[in-house]
């Protein structure tokens, strides 16, 4: 499939390039949480020789991860709660989230993130952003259906800080957006031709919701309200 070795994730392969290239110290432990995070986690295992744990929150989403990941790979697989995680205190040189904690429990999660982070360790968040304060109701349900808290994008840097985050480097991946909704489309379309009339019926809220949201960015100008940045922090040590 011609999708198949691409990053399907809002800012698509644009934070994890920038993010190789804000490393100096490589990582030797690392978490990467999300679904459809599989290559992003191969990526960063093979490059950095390191210990890299994929955290997903169900069992499609395993399923889909072991599908994905070869054989060899090191990277493992795990279901956590992401408010929750089986890790240690201090535990992770690096955190990697892309367009996974935009969430309504964000607070948590962040939470559990300062936990298991070394006091040296890296944090890089993609998170999804509103452009403007006040975004119409089509996108704001789109949002809340997905249980994703978006916060305005000029207070993103300001809402980390006062959760005790040192920001050191951000990018905006607005412009990656139109793309990503493009080929998750396309993605889309080519996965349903070889479902089964069961397998359609089973995910037909998934494909529905997709569907939706690439509508409504494409076809209702969500270029001028919804936007993607990227942030490398580490946590204050209080």
């Amino acid at each position: 499939m011609e999708n198949a070795n691409k990053i399907i994730l809002p800012g698509l392969e644009k934070q994890l390039t920038w993010l190789k290239k804000q490393i100096v110290e490589p990582p030797k432990k690392i978490a990467v949480f999300g679904a459809s995070s599989e290559i992003i986690a191969d990526d960063l295992a093979k490059l950095y020789d390191a210990d890299v744990t994929l955290v997903v929150e169900n069992y499609d989403a395993l399923m889909n991860a072991k599908l994905i990941i070869d054989d060899d790979s090191p990277v493992k697989v795990k279901i956590m709660d992401f408010e929750v995680t089986d890790f240690g205190k201090q535990e992770l040189d690096l955190i990697f989230a892309q367009g996974s904690v935009s969430l309504i429990n964000r607070n948590k999660i962040l939470k559990e993130f300062r936990r298991i982070l070394t006091d040296e360790g890296l944090i890089c968040i993609g998170e999804m952003t509103k452009l403007r304060e006040t975004v119409p109701a089509v996108i704001e349900n789109l949002w809340i259906n997905a249980d994703i808290e978006a916060i305005f994008s000029k207070d993103l840097e300001q809402f980390y800080e006062s959760r005790n985050f040192e920001i050191i480097d951000k990018i905006q991946l607005n412009y990656t957006l139109e793309k990503y909704y493009s080929e998750s489309l396309d993605l889309l379309q080519n996965s349903v031709k070889n479902l089964t009339d069961k397998e359609k019926s089973y995910n037909k809220k998934l494909i529905k919701r997709i569907k939706h949201e690439t509508n409504v960015y494409l076809k209702h100008g969500g270029e001028k309200y919804i936007g993607f940045t990227a942030l490398l922090m580490k946590k204050k040590v209080i």
